[in-house]
């Protein structure tokens, strides 16, 4: 019981830090988990409204969603939900949301995922997923429509690291196995939540966003021993899903995998100095609308140090794929895909400082680098 009263109060610490109180009050709160799936997803939703015997009064609203979804191997979940209402009649939010759910609810995930047999896939597929919403009016239908890109990472025994990319416009929908895993994730991450998009109940906080980033890659980790010559070369998987919100505060998770997979869910607020200077980096880069792209980021540094008495230093060089997402004052969203295996050329300075900064920025925020997992 006492992983689950640990849980429920990082819960508790992440609803009052996002809630507005004053900087002296807010704190870092951190959880470590074992990490069973990851996914995901952007999309236009469309939505339709449908009123019994009154076709003028129907309506479709097409909804941009960006999710990212982690569910843990001791049934918890943290579910990331930005959504923008492209009429412009409503701003742009994020909602994250944490809870755990049921045994069964869980074991039924736990099957649409072993079907799936997602290790070796490379589908050229679409998911394509049509349900019924709760109606705001007895006498109506809400229906929502979504096509949207999905990654999904399955984290296995021994470190295996299984993943699958879907894309929104590929020729064909995808066989019943894999689209039921996609499913399957997004109704045990809503229904942990204990709540409709976005979560109505439980823990959640609603807040207007400043920037994502998620971030996938493998760095590579030179480690000094004490009686080595020649310092270890060990590779390091790393998947993170940043939020940085308009007030200064963040949400992190991130998952690092040498021999086996470890989450770190953190929340914090970096200082007023530490939050006007990333302001300024990314200004400097365009921001919201960035300059440059079709480039890479480079990342090189040292990690601290472990007190073992044998590892003498860390040397951390990363080369990642990087999808930004920044809102701008009126609520538009500008998306930015910095993928190295596409891009030939460096990002110009202003842009890397920029990419940067978020990753120092939601570091300092959240207690620092980490030592790696060893």
């Amino acid at each position: 019981m006492r992983h689950r009263r640990d849980w429920v109060w990082a819960l508790g610490v992440l609803a009052l830090l996002l809630a507005g109180l004053p900087p002296a009050a807010r704190a870092v709160s951190i959880a470590t988990r074992s990490p069973l799936v990851a996914l995901d997803s952007e999309g236009i939703a469309a939505v339709h409204f449908d009123v019994f015997l009154c076709d003028v009064c129907d309506t479709t609203s097409q909804i941009y969603q960006l999710k990212h979804i982690s569910v843990f191997a001791d049934r918890s979940v943290v579910f990331s939900l930005t959504r923008r209402n492209l009429d412009g009649s409503t701003g742009t939010t994020t909602t994250v949301a944490s809870g755990t759910g049921s045994q069964a609810a869980f074991d039924d995930l736990l099957r649409a995922l072993d079907e799936a047999r997602f290790e070796g896939q490379h589908p050229d597929c679409a998911v394509e997923i049509v349900r019924n919403l709760e109606p705001p009016r007895p006498d109506s239908i809400l229906t929502e429509r979504t096509r949207d890109r999905y990654t999904l990472h399955a984290f296995g025994d021994s470190g295996r690291i299984d993943r699958l990319s879907l894309g929104s416009e590929a020729p064909t929908l995808c066989r019943q196995e894999i689209r039921g895993a996609v499913v399957a994730v997004l109704d045990y991450a809503e229904r942990a939540t204990r709540g409709s998009l976005p979560p109505q109940t439980g823990v959640a906080v609603t807040l207007p966003p400043l920037v994502e980033l998620a971030g996938e890659g493998t760095a590579k980790l030179s480690i000094k021993l004490l009686f080595d010559a020649s310092p270890l070369v060990e590779p390091m998987f790393a998947l993170r899903n940043l939020t940085i919100f308009t007030d200064g505060s963040v949400a992190s998770v991130l998952t690092r995998s040498i021999d086996q997979a470890t989450t770190r869910v953190a929340t914090g607020r970096g200082t007023e100095a530490a939050f006007a200077t990333l302001r300024g980096k990314l200004d400097a880069a365009g921001f919201p609308a960035w300059r440059g792209g079709d480039c890479f980021v480079t990342r090189n540094r040292s990690l601290p140090p472990s007190h073992d008495g044998v590892t003498q230093g860390v040397r951390e060089a990363t080369k990642d794929a990087y999808v930004i997402h920044a809102v701008d004052a009126a609520g538009g969203i500008h998306e930015l895909d910095l993928d190295p295996n596409k891009a030939r050329k460096a990002c110009p300075g202003p842009l890397r400082q920029a990419v940067l900064a978020i990753l120092d920025y939601v570091e300092s925020a959240t207690g620092g680098p980490l030592q790696p997992p060893l």
